[in-house]
């Protein structure tokens, strides 16, 4: 399967933002990103 990518988990991501956003103070990912796009107000920690 050459020049296949992984799977996008956009509404997972999503659903996890928004709980984080909601319930947590901060938030860790391997994928600042996306989160810092859909979340600008959530603090992500990149470790």
């Amino acid at each position: 399967m050459a020049g296949a990518s992984l799977p996008r988990r956009i509404i997972a991501d999503f659903l996890i933002g928004a709980h984080a956003e909601a319930y947590a103070d901060a938030l860790m990912t391997l994928n600042p990103g996306d989160f810092s796009t859909n979340f600008p107000s959530l603090p992500l920690i990149v470790p």
